[in-house]
């Protein structure tokens, strides 16, 4: 099965029961029933009716049932979150760890209305499907990766931020090493020139997948710190250092400072809580 395919049903895969004086009566398991429909589309082929009823159906219901999950959530800010307030602040790049993300487009949204956001995106498939979820959100999509030098998606960044919109980078997307700052999410933080920031979102109850970077999926209603800084990367002097290293030594010093991970000690997971398949 296609990986695009797959995440509508991890989106959906959740187990509902209706029980009534402690006995259950009803079990759905609404994963068992996603795989079947999306069975179902891929025998019909792309192009089909079916996978194009599932992928808008299962991409509305996946998007309602999170803004009513993160309409549940509190926050708690540092001060320093103010600093990017108001339109008249330039466009500029946000960078967070991908186990974090989960509630970041819900931070944007209560806290900067005034300001547009957009987000870098793979360019594979599964990044296909992914920009589909976020257009209906509201955000744009830079199509690239993080994995090079940042070619296309520099180009696209700085078609974004020429055009108002907030940047969001996840440096250690989308296969990791987890907490790991890739070159060319640094390249792109480097040579757009726009200003720069860490965001941490700490979540103070959460669910950890079973994924490569354990991802945080906070529960609802419960409460999420929001930390952000500026950094301020040194120019280019024209010596023999590379600055596009010496950026990315820079990032991954301070965003490793932020990371706060009681299962991430010393670059590796705990022996207790090994990460899975490691």
């Amino acid at each position: 099965m296609r990986p695009s395919l797959f995440a509508g049903a991890v989106i959906l895969g959740s187990r509902w029961s209706l029980a009534l004086s402690g006995q259950v009566l009803v079990v759905l398991d609404c994963r068992a029933v996603s795989l079947q429909l999306l069975t179902m589309a891929e025998n019909v082929g792309k192009k089909g009716p079916w996978y194009r009823l599932w992928s808008g159906v299962s991409t509305w219901v996946a998007t309602s049932v999170l803004c009513l999950w993160w309409r549940t959530l509190r926050f708690r800010l540092d001060p320093s979150v103010s600093v990017m307030h108001g339109s008249s602040f330039p466009p500029s790049i946000v960078l967070l760890w991908h186990n974090r993300l989960f509630a970041a487009p819900e931070f944007y949204r209560r806290f900067f209305r005034d300001r547009r956001l957009a987000a870098l995106v793979s360019a594979s498939g599964d990044g296909g499907w992914l920009s589909a979820f976020l257009q209906r959100l509201g955000i744009r999509q830079v199509r690239g990766s993080s994995h090079n030098r940042g070619g296309m998606a520099l180009r696209g960044c700085l078609d974004v931020l020429a055009a108002g919109f907030d940047v969001a980078i996840t440096p250690d997307g989308s296969r990791g090493p987890v907490y790991a700052m890739k070159q060319g999410a640094a390249a792109v933080a480097l040579k757009t020139g726009a200003p720069v920031y860490l965001l941490s979102l700490h979540y103070d109850g959460a669910l950890r997948l079973g994924s490569w970077d354990r991802f945080f999926l906070p529960l609802p209603f419960s409460t999420v710190r929001a930390c952000l800084e500026q950094v301020t990367l040194a120019t280019p002097s024209g010596g023999q250092e590379d600055p596009l290293q010496e950026a990315q030594t820079a990032l991954q010093s301070q965003m490793e400072a932020m990371i706060g991970d009681p299962l991430f000690q010393h670059g590796k997971w705990r022996a207790t809580n090994e990460r899975p398949g490691s």
